[in-house]
């Protein structure tokens, strides 16, 4: 019933958090700056500073000694830790809504504010190699434009197989990537303002979200490879979901729990 551990420092709006696998705790703010925190220590372990509001952040899964941060300033940087600076750079001349390692750290991608998602190979010392440049909009209508990034989920992707990106926008749209190739579009829920997020289960086989309208939203996921064919080149609509109502004004995050088997044995 009450927190393990709270943390204040932050003067302004707290947009985005992140875990490490060894419970180190980073958080962004409309304060321009970074925090880093450890589940052990109550005081911030260090304060890194931005230009301008910072929207995003990502640990390397390869190496949590690395993070990105995604600011409005248009730039993405990839932060040392021990070092307290930045060790690369990436601007991409828009606003940056949200940035993800991809699970295995060979990818990071970067979404904007006006609908594009920028995938960059990461290399050792973690250089940025640009591969590609994703629109995501509808073909026409007033999303037409391209609508705010609010969010790029990944799914757990078996070695050698395509990585599948999960991107959700404010055109309440939930796009699904087999590597660079559109594979779905989820659609049922309102994300029309809200920073909405989209995750998927352990299995990467449904994909949850919530909505601008209180309620939390579930897909079906299609399997990776299912497709042959020319049916392979068909972008496929889910319009079918289950929801329930959250009791809330607006579900900004819904996240799947872990598998029962992982998690511990409650008291006694």
């Amino acid at each position: 019933p009450r927190p393990a551990r709270s943390y204040a420092g932050h003067t302004q709006d707290v947009l985005d958090v992140a875990w490490s696998a060894s419970l180190f705790l980073l958080s962004a703010s409309m304060d321009k700056s970074v925090r880093l925190w450890h589940a052990s220590v109550p005081a911030c372990l260090r304060v890194l500073r931005h230009p301008d509001f910072v929207t995003s952040l990502s640990f390397c899964p390869a190496d949590d000694r690395y993070f990105v941060s995604g600011s409005i300033d248009g730039r993405a940087r990839a932060w040392s830790i021990p070092e307290g600076k930045v060790a690369r750079a990436v601007d991409v001349r828009e606003m940056v809504t949200a940035a993800s390692f991809s699970p295995d750290g060979g990818a990071l991608a970067i979404g904007t504010m006006r609908g594009r998602v920028r995938l960059f190979n990461v290399g050792e010392g973690l250089a940025l190699e640009p591969e590609a440049c994703i629109d995501v909009r509808n073909a026409r209508g007033a999303d037409a434009r391209g609508r705010k990034v609010t969010c790029i989920g990944w799914a757990p992707t078996p070695a050698g197989a395509p990585r599948r990106m999960l991107v959700s926008s404010n055109d309440s749209r939930v796009r699904l990537f087999d590597g660079l190739t559109a594979r779905a579009k989820f659609k049922g829920h309102a994300n029309r303002h809200a920073q909405l997020r989209a995750g998927f289960d352990a299995s990467g086989s449904r994909v949850v979200s919530g909505s601008d309208d209180g309620r939390v939203v579930l897909w079906a996921c299609p399997p990776a490879g299912a497709a042959r064919g020319a049916v392979a080149a068909r972008r496929e609509k889910c319009g079918a979901f289950e929801a329930f109502a959250a009791d809330a004004g607006v579900v900004t995050v819904a996240l799947f729990g872990p598998a029962a088997a992982a998690l511990p044995a409650a008291p006694g």
